[in-house]
């Protein structure tokens, strides 16, 4: 489970805050990590992200927890 920052919910809300099947590619550092589906509308501060294929779960577990601003 991810808490974004109000700004960054905000911005997710307005992209994909209907029901839609989009796919998006999570890119942390410039670097494109995974590739997952919209499977429902996002329209809070928090999502989950699953089914990442190998170990890409893993290293972006890493790269996020690595990267997070207090």
């Amino acid at each position: 489970m991810l808490s974004l920052t109000p700004a960054a919910s905000e911005i997710l809300k307005n992209i994909f805050g209907k029901e839609c099947d989009e796919k998006v590619v999570i890119v942390v550092g410039g670097e494109a990590l995974t590739m997952h589906k919209i499977r429902e509308a996002i329209t809070s501060g928090q999502l989950q992200i699953t089914r990442c294929s190998g170990n890409a779960c893993e290293k972006l577990f890493i790269m996020l927890k690595d990267n997070v601003k207090k």
